[in-house]
């Protein structure tokens, strides 16, 4: 039942959800199928993300990331392997994966390390629930005063019998010391299922709020994005949501944020905030949509606009089995006016991910700022 889960992420990511090329002296690929000219693989950089050293993370999803105070960046993984990669094949074990992970980047060319629990000699996640045969996958975080808050969903196994049997539960939210990573508070987020959004999977701190996003299924089968915030020091409780044109204290009465309705937003988007500019970014909802947008904003909660196609990947137009998803921006790894974005690779055919380690890790694109933010604000951030 344990190989279940990855069906699991990968039924997640799907339903709220190689190239020709010439390369330069920095090991960045040029794709002949980029949306934008000015945007590129960083291959260099996506070989050294993932390991294939054993007690490393040689395979994983989500790829959110936190900025750390002391310049560093956190990692959030979904299902994780951890085992050794030999002539790009990984060996089958029983589990195979963790279902969340953490990995400390020590900047654009420093070391990684990886976190995660062990009991009795075995892999453990860095967060479990309290349900037995429950577990979390991250969504995304930030540090504040010396902690670390991180966004959890917490999903079960309804069916186990369909490899769609899945069901998200609730969402948590956890308090990590950034010392050695263990859990110091834990809250159960009162308005998990409220209106349908999920909220969690992207944050943004700005002056005395954290504004909290969500995505919501609509009956069309569409998906859309909302947003609520709370006040720096009580965000386990007491939110406000935005109804559209202001705040009041019922979720039930959240809207979607304006300017996204030509975007199927992604389960898991980011909003970040760059310059004086909030950027949400979000591929493509759906299994086999490659498109990765970006909008951007004045306020944390839109209208957004400026929408561009910044990229669309690829490695589907190889196999028709692999399919890419849930992209995330990481603007704290900007260098010489150039953005780090991450998108997710995984395949319906389990077996594969042993015989061809390669599929089952991120990729990262180099995209230059001036071209989510255009020419007035494009400096460096």
């Amino acid at each position: 039942m344990r190989l279940n889960f990855l069906f699991c992420a990968l039924a997640l990511a799907s339903m709220f959800s190689c190239q020709n090329s010439d390369s330069n002296n920095s090991g960045v690929e040029k794709s002949e199928e980029l949306t934008n000219a000015s945007v590129y693989i960083d291959s260099a950089f996506t070989k050294m993300f993932m390991s294939e050293v054993d007690g490393q993370i040689t395979g994983a999803d989500g790829t959110y990331s936190i900025p750390l105070s002391d310049g560093r960046s956190l990692f959030l993984f979904g299902d994780s392997f951890l085992d050794k990669v030999v002539d790009n094949t990984r060996e089958e074990k029983d589990p195979p994966f963790i279902h969340n992970s953490f990995m400390i980047l020590d900047g654009l060319d420093g070391g990684i390390k990886p976190i995660f629990n062990t009991l009795d000699g075995h892999n453990e996640a860095i967060a479990e629930p309290f349900a037995d045969d429950h577990w979390y996958w991250p969504g995304t975080g930030f540090e504040k005063d010396g902690k670390l808050y991180v966004f959890m969903s917490e999903f079960f196994q309804r069916d186990p019998n369909s490899i769609w049997g899945f069901e998200w539960l609730s969402t948590d939210l956890l308090v990590y010391s950034l010392e050695d990573f263990s859990i110091l508070e834990r809250y159960d987020i009162p308005y998990s299922n409220d209106n349908g959004v999920h909220y969690g999977h992207a944050v943004v701190e700005d002056g005395e709020f954290v504004y909290i996003y969500g995505a919501q299924a609509t009956d069309e089968g569409n998906s859309v994005a909302h947003v609520a915030r709370a006040k720096q020091g009580s965000l386990e409780k007491d939110w406000e949501f935005f109804d559209g044109s202001g705040w009041n204290d019922n979720p039930m009465s959240t809207q979607p944020m304006g300017g996204l309705s030509t975007v199927q937003i992604s389960e898991q988007f980011n909003v970040v905030k760059m310059k004086d500019s909030f950027v949400l970014l979000t591929q493509q909802r759906g299994i086999g949509e490659p498109d990765i947008y970006t909008f951007t904003s004045d306020e944390p909660f839109g209208n957004w606009d400026n929408k561009v196609n910044i990229y669309r990947t690829t490695e589907q137009d190889a196999d028709s089995t692999v399919y890419t998803y849930n992209a995330m921006i990481h603007p704290q790894l900007e260098k010489d006016g150039r953005i780090l974005v991450s998108y997710n690779v995984n395949t319906l055919v389990f077996e594969d991910l042993f015989t061809d380690a390669s599929i089952y890790r991120p990729r990262f694109i180099s995209v230059p700022t001036q071209l989510i933010l255009g020419d007035s604000k494009s400096e460096k951030i």
